[in-house]
Order: structure tokens, then sequence, then C-alpha cells
């Protein structure tokens, strides 16, 4: 069923609402990162999503998110991503 035959509140909390807690999940991960060395975000990993648009399924663009967040709020100069998905994402 396509998304935009939804209802604009029910596409909101069962769609966007999840995808956004999982977006600051990733922000919460760097986070920890920081402190103990490593860390797992199992929600997260929209690889599709690219800094300023979407693809594919995932709407928010997680990783661009947490990268920025690291290097504006953080100061990190240098980061890694591992995607360990099957194929490649496009957004990265």
């Amino acid at each position: 069923m396509p998304l935009f035959l939804l209802p604009a509140f029910l596409l909101r909390w069962r769609v966007l609402d999840p995808m956004l807690t999982a977006t600051e999940g990733s922000i919460l991960a760097v986070c920890a990162a920081m402190r103990l060395g490593w860390t797992v975000n199992l929600s997260g990993g929209f690889h599709h999503a690219s800094f300023n648009q979407g693809g594919g399924f995932c709407v928010y663009p997680d990783i661009s998110l947490a990268v920025h967040y690291l290097r504006t709020r953080l100061g990190v100069r240098r980061v890694m991503v591992v995607d360990l998905d099957a194929h490649q994402g496009n957004g990265h």
C-alpha cells in the first residue's frame, strides 16, 4: 500500500515518528561511543538518505545527522561509518 494514501496523522504516528526516534537513537549512540569507545544502534542505519534528501524507505538521514552532530557539537574531525547491510547504501 503506498504511504501517500494514508491519512497524515496515521503516517506521522506509525511511520515518521518511529523513524525520527531511531534517528535520535543514532545521535545518542555517537554520544555514547565518545564515552565508551564504541556503540551500536540496531534501529538506525537509514543509509539511503543523504543529508539533503531521503531515499528508498529512508526519510531521515540518521547517519549524516550523527556525523554532522559529531563534527559541529563535539569537534570530531574524522568519522568512520561501517555499513554492514547486504547492499551498498546510496546516501553515503
